[in-house]
């Protein structure tokens, strides 16, 4: 929800029914997260902080919200995420990013810069043991996909692990 440019972008969700005729929106739109207190988050909006791309996942009784925030393709950009006992909030984040230019490191050609906008397949078990994420090698637009382990702190919050699984997807 960034259509007019607010410093701080909020994230919204809507109840909706779906059937052969298409989606039906239930209720009203709520706003499930926004970008304050994302202190490594940056925007192209002067003072701002970008927040894009959520994904969803369910673990146990958590609800986790993953996001990819700050200007891509820089290094600003990182994925972050967000906690909650219900689908609707209220969501707590996790204080340090995910993925950051400063945790994944370099790949053959050069430094990693800009690693986000994440998914995360979920293993045999219905979890989630991996995640796919881009980023540019050096300073460019040039984007590759990643693939890391994913594990869990013994209080409920996502680790990537990038000495397993850490390969490249050429495409």
């Amino acid at each position: 929800d960034n259509r007019i440019n607010l410093p701080t972008p909020r994230l919204w969700a809507q109840q909706a029914d779906v059937d052969a005729q298409g989606v039906h929106l239930k209720g009203e739109p709520k706003m499930i997260m926004d970008s304050t207190g994302l202190w490594w988050v940056t925007s192209f909006v002067p003072d701002g902080s970008l927040v894009e791309g959520p994904e969803v996942v369910k673990r146990g009784d958590w609800y986790y919200l993953f996001f990819a925030a700050g200007r891509f393709c820089q290094d600003s950009y990182s994925e972050g995420v967000a906690r909650s006992k219900s689908i609707w909030g209220p969501y707590e984040k996790l204080s340090v990013p995910l993925l950051s230019t400063g945790l994944v490191g370099a790949a053959p050609g050069g430094k990693l810069v800009g690693p986000g906008h994440a998914s995360f397949p979920a293993g045999p078990d219905g979890q989630p043991t991996r995640i796919v994420w881009h980023a540019s090698i050096g300073e460019n637009t040039d984007r590759h996909a990643f693939v890391d382990a994913m594990k869990w702190t013994e209080d409920g919050w996502p680790v990537v692990d990038f000495g397993v699984g850490a390969d490249e997807v050429l495409v």
